[in-house]
């Protein structure tokens, strides 16, 4: 009996075991004010992603929040992020106007809109202002280069940016309805990629194109402003959305937070720096060595592993795959550690050598080894019956291509393996290291 009772709790636990590992959870906030509300309730976001968890066996949450708030004025426009994140307004006693940094430290993906009247854009001046709450294309766009700026300083964490509600037609006019739309354009399409930098922690909610009315010529309705057929009131001015847009909304959105949230930032390797051991940056003992250490930044970099490699110069060096550099012949070498990450970022350090047998012409640093290749084979003799206990080939990048362990005066290396080009063997004996250069032909 016991013994039954024992296999039944051992069961209970491996299935407990396989349903937590089968879970999988992030959480989100939507920080919005009407518009967003009327999507998240009358779209049925909630209900969405609870039926999608259940299905998929996930535990993905989003929570929603007027933002900001008392004592805040009812306004959520670029100024107000900008004021209150980057302008030191924000008070993360205060939920209301709680400051990004703590948002950022509680939920895995940040999701944050603007209200309809945000379309209603103005003429640019020609200045710019950060500081500026006038609603123009110039304003937003300095005042989301800094945003975007804030963003960035929390990789660990995605931000979702809603692009505008468009104005209903009876709200604006055609001037001020096109400015929505160019700065939904350049919010789309350039301002993640006009500074040149990955920005892969943030992405961009197109609410605008589902709702806007993007034909010239419609049946109804006006170009750029609220579609015809999702107006709460063809003869009145309210620009809310109505239910069948939040209805149709709904769904789209909360599959995109599902997204987002089982996708996990992808944090790039944006520097690389190379010390030496011990400060060193020099080697000048014959065959000497220097161990060499990548810093990769930033430290939460989701894939931090480099590869090594050498430009050799005035001198010569080899490298092998843990940054351990081996002196060959006097100069100066540049050692490169580039990321693996796809980012192209690597770092570069220099290595001055002195002290080695041969200079940068890379003759027979022992005039008593004798050596000839034909097309796959390379023999080497010691006239001086000097014990070769180690061969190894590296290429002219300085990259190991054949170690073979010899202990004899002879060493005979087949060299099918080995592309045409120019090779330094490097021959290592009980008091010396001695260097060849070979051509394969």
């Amino acid at each position: 009996m016991r013994k039954h009772t024992s296999i039944k709790k051992l069961s209970f636990t491996i299935f407990l075991f396989m349903c937590l590992v089968s879970t999988f959870g992030q959480n989100a906030v939507f920080l919005h004010h009407s518009t967003g509300y009327n999507v998240y309730y009358q779209g049925n976001v909630a209900p969405y992603i609870t039926d999608y968890n259940t299905s998929h066996s996930t535990a993905f949450s989003l929570v929603e929040r007027s933002f900001p708030d008392t004592p805040w004025d009812w306004a959520n426009y670029p100024y107000d992020y900008w004021k209150l994140w980057i302008g030191g307004s924000c008070n993360s006693a205060n939920p209301n106007i709680e400051c990004l940094r703590t948002i950022a430290s509680t939920y895995d993906l940040v999701i944050f809109k603007h209200c309809f009247p945000g379309a209603g854009i103005e003429e640019d001046l020609g200045t710019p202002d950060v500081n500026s709450d006038r609603k123009s294309l110039e304003n937003y766009k300095v005042q989301y280069r800094a945003l975007r700026g804030l963003m960035d300083s929390f990789p660990s964490t995605k931000f979702m940016v809603w692009t505008l509600t468009p104005l209903h037609r009876l709200a604006t006019d055609s001037a001020q309805a096109s400015r929505a739309k160019k700065f939904v354009d350049w919010v789309k399409n350039t301002w993640l990629i006009e500074d040149g930098k990955e920005h892969s922690n943030i992405e961009v909610f197109d609410f605008y194109s589902l709702i806007a009315e993007l034909s010239s010529n419609p049946v109804n309705g006006q170009q750029y402003c609220l579609k015809y057929d999702y107006e709460g009131d063809h003869f009145g001015s309210d620009s809310h959305p109505n239910t069948a847009a939040n209805i149709y909304v709904g769904p789209i959105f909360a599959q995109a937070v599902i997204d987002a949230l089982q996708n996990p930032v992808i944090v790039h390797v944006d520097s690389i720096l190379i010390s030496g051991q011990g400060g060193s940056n020099a080697i000048s003992s014959p065959g000497g060595s220097l161990q060499l250490v990548a810093h990769v930044f930033p430290s939460n970099a989701t894939n931090d592993s480099i590869d090594w490699n050498i430009q050799n110069q005035i001198g010569q060096a080899v490298i092998n795959s843990t940054g351990l550099v081996t002196a060959l012949a006097n100069g100066h070498v540049t050692i490169i550690a580039t990321a693996r990450d796809g980012s192209g970022i690597s770092g570069k350090f220099v290595i001055n050598i002195s002290g080695q047998s041969i200079t940068s012409n890379y003759n027979l640093s022992k005039s008593d080894f004798r050596f000839y290749i034909n097309e796959n084979e390379l023999f080497i003799s010691s006239g001086m019956s000097t014990l070769i206990n180690q061969a190894k080939i590296y290429n002219s990048n300085g990259i190991l291509v054949l170690s073979k362990n010899i202990n004899n005066t002879r060493v005979d290396i087949t060299l099918e393996d080995i592309v045409p080009g120019i090779y330094f063997v490097q021959l290592l004996s009980q008091n010396s290291v001695d260097i060849l250069r070979v051509i394969k032909p």
